[in-house]
C-alpha cells in the first residue's frame, strides 16, 4: 500500500514539472519538414552533415564504455510537384573512422502532403532519431547515430499551442518464407502550450509514447514475441528572460511494461521519475537532475538508467539512483554551420561510481535551388 502511494504521489509531482529541456537540448540536432508554398516546381538539393565525436567512459555494471568516431552523410533531391506536396529521394550513409570502407548505406525516399497548414502526413523515410524529442532514458543520443534511418509512416502537427510527432517505423519486413521476426516501432510525443504566449513561456502538458514490438504471423516456436511499453508524462514550466536566454524546471513520471505473451526480462511492470533544472542560453546550456526509478526497462534508452545489465545478464539493479548533469557550448560559425561541445556527468548513488561521456560535432545543413521544372 505504501508502495502504491509512493508512486502516486511521484505522479502528482511530475504532473507539476517536465520537457522543454529535451527541446532545447538537442536542437541543433532536429528539424521540422514542412512543405513551402512559394517552391512549387522548384527544384533542391538539400545536404545533411554531422561530423561527430561521442566518448562514453563508463565503468559500472550496467554497461561497458564505447567511442563513436565519424560522419552522417546524407544528400538529397528535393521536389515540389504541387504547393503542398513534396517528394525528397536521395542516400543515407554513414562512416566510422578506423574502419574501412563506408560502414552504411541506404536509400531515402519521402513523399509529404500538408492537407493543411501546420499539418503534414509523411510516408516512405520518415523524420526520425533525435527529431522525436525523446528524454534520454527512453531515447539515447547514440540511436541518432546508429538508426538515424527510419521509414514507415508519421504525422507531424505544429500549431501555435500544440504539437504532436506520430510515427511507426518498421525496422524490419518479413515475407512468408522469412526465417527472422518482423520488428516494428510506434511513437507518440505530444505537447499542448498552457500559456498563451506567444514565445511558449509558462506550463506545457507533455505525454510520450514508445511501443517495441517483435513477431509477425509467421514466427516459429523458437521464435519468442516480445511487445515492450515505455511512456512518460508530465508537466513543464518555462521562463524567459530573452529569446535566446531561459531556465526551467524539468521532471517526468516513466512507465515500463513488458506486455509479451511469455516476458523475456525479470521484470514486468517498473517506474521512475526523472527531476531536472536547466538553463539554457544562445552559446551555452547546463541541467543538473536526479534520476530515481524502480524495475525500468527501456528499449532504446541510455543503458545508465535501467536495471537491466547489457555487461551482464545475470546482474539486476531493482532500483536504480542517478545524479545527472549536462553542460553544452554551441556556436553557429556560419548560417548552415554549428559546432558543439558536450560534457555529461552521470553519478550512481546504488554502484556509487562516477561516469561521465564527452564528445564534439559539427553540424551542416542547407539546401540549393537547382532548377525550376515546368509542369
Amino acid at each position: 500500500m505504501l508502495k502504491h502511494i509512493k508512486y502516486c504521489l511521484l505522479f502528482v509531482f511530475a504532473l507539476m514539472l517536465q520537457n522543454v529541456w529535451s527541446q532545447s537540448e538537442n536542437k541543433e540536432f532536429t528539424r521540422f519538414p514542412s512543405t513551402d508554398s512559394t517552391k512549387s516546381s522548384e527544384l533542391y538539393l538539400t545536404f545533411q552533415n554531422l561530423n561527430f565525436f561521442k566518448n562514453d567512459e563508463y565503468f559500472g555494471e550496467l554497461t561497458s564504455g564505447i567511442t563513436y568516431i565519424g560522419t552522417l552523410l546524407q544528400p538529397r533531391l528535393s521536389y515540389q510537384p504541387y504547393k503542398n506536396i513534396k517528394i525528397d529521394v536521395g542516400i543515407h550513409m554513414l562512416k566510422f573512422s578506423g574502419l574501412d570502407g563506408v560502414t552504411d548505406a541506404l536509400p531515402v525516399f519521402s513523399f509529404q502532403y500538408q492537407p493543411y497548414k501546420g499539418f503534414d502526413v509523411i510516408m516512405g523515410t520518415i523524420n526520425g532519431g533525435l527529431n522525436h524529442q525523446i528524454i534520454e532514458p527512453m531515447y539515447s543520443f547514440e540511436n541518432h547515430l546508429m538508426n538515424f534511418v527510419e521509414n514507415g509512416a508519421q504525422l507531424l502537427i505544429q500549431k501555435k499551442r500544440f504539437y504532436a510527432d506520430v510515427w511507426l517505423n518498421w525496422e524490419k519486413f518479413i515475407f512468408k518464407t522469412s526465417q527472422s521476426q518482423e520488428s516494428i516501432v510506434g511513437g507518440i510525443h505530444s505537447t499542448y502550450w498552457l500559456s498563451k504566449a506567444k514565445d511558449k513561456e509558462g506550463f506545457n502538458i507533455d505525454g510520450q509514447l514508445i511501443i517495441a514490438h517483435k513477431g509477425g504471423q509467421f514466427h516459429t516456436e523458437k521464435d519468442v514475441l516480445q511487445t515492450l511499453v515505455n511512456t512518460a508524462i508530465g508537466l513543464a514550466w518555462v521562463k524567459k528572460i530573452k529569446s535566446d536566454n531561459q531556465w526551467g524546471f524539468s521532471s517526468h513520471f516513466l512507465n515500463f511494461y513488458d506486455s509479451s505473451p511469455i516476458p523475456q526480462y525479470p521484470y514486468i511492470l517498473g517506474y521512475s521519475t526523472w527531476t531536472q533544472l536547466y538553463w539554457h542560453r544562445k552559446h551555452f546550456s547546463t541541467s543538473f537532475g536526479y534520476w530515481n526509478g524502480d524495475y525500468f526497462i527501456s528499449s532504446f534508452g541510455n543503458p545508465l538508467f535501467q536495471s537491466i545489465s547489457q555487461k551482464d545478464k545475470d546482474y539486476l539493479q531493482p532500483h536504480t539512483e542517478l545524479i545527472t548533469a549536462k553542460f553544452i557550448l554551441k556556436a553557429k560559425i556560419y548560417q548552415n554551420v554549428t559546432i558543439e561541445a558536450r560534457l555529461e556527468p552521470y553519478f550512481d548513488l546504488q554502484q556509487n561510481i562516477f561516469e561521465y561521456s564527452y564528445g564534439f560535432h559539427i553540424l551542416f545543413d542547407t539546401e540549393f535551388f537547382l532548377k525550376h521544372l515546368k509542369k
